[in-house]
């Protein structure tokens, strides 16, 4: 269970598709099949992974790494009654806000549904909005800060991971390289100037 990981992917989507109509734009000009393809990549990785955390703490007999697992090991342990009936109202709204999301794992990421499949490019799922995505991440970082802080008093800022070289830095090599290509235009940079570079055919 990596909720950091989860975390991070959400963070490159806002940061690539949430910033603005401008840099949409931007994307849109440099490489539109590949960052269309990376929308969805990007979007459906958190949605699935935010509806296994969500999932019950057994299916089929089997035990499933959500919350609701970590949960039911927790009910088993010793600990202060009020941190525990928190933890329980924590999960409860967690549960709450992936139940948007469920209808795209169930019918469209995790099963490949006859009647979606037929709709073509439809969406015939509930909206989910950045900021729905946005509380449920928040909810479950809250939950297991909750469970650390009672055990070994520390969190994990999962809303603050970081990278080195994250999508701002990728948008911003492609807004220097989209001057690079006025600059052409212009005459003031020859055509074949990038066969000089050492980054020729890279």
């Amino acid at each position: 269970m990596d909720l950091s990981l989860v975390s991070a992917h959400w963070i490159l989507y806002r940061q690539l598709f949430a910033h603005s109509e401008k840099r949409f734009n931007l994307l849109t000009r440099a490489a539109p099949a590949f960052f269309e393809f990376l929308f969805h990549t990007l979007r459906d990785e958190v949605f699935m992974s935010l509806c296994r955390l969500a999932d019950p703490a057994t299916t089929g007999g089997k035990e499933n790494l959500s919350l609701d697992h970590v949960m039911s090991v927790l009910e088993k342990e010793e600990m202060d009654e009020k941190v525990r009936k928190e933890l329980r109202a924590k999960l409860a709204l967690f549960r709450e806000q992936c139940r948007p999301l469920k209808p795209h794992r169930d019918k469209r990421l995790a099963h490949q549904d006859l009647l979606v499949s037929v709709a073509g490019g439809e969406e015939p799922f509930p909206g989910v909005t950045i900021q729905m995505v946005d509380d449920a991440l928040a909810t479950a970082g809250d939950y297991l800060n909750t469970i650390e802080r009672h055990f070994s008093d520390s969190s994990t800022a999962y809303e603050h991971f970081g990278m080195l070289g994250d999508a701002d830095t990728l948008v911003y090599h492609l807004a220097e390289a989209m001057r690079y290509e006025e600059l052409q235009r212009s005459g003031t940079i020859e055509f074949d100037d990038l066969d000089k570079s050492e980054w020729h055919n890279a």
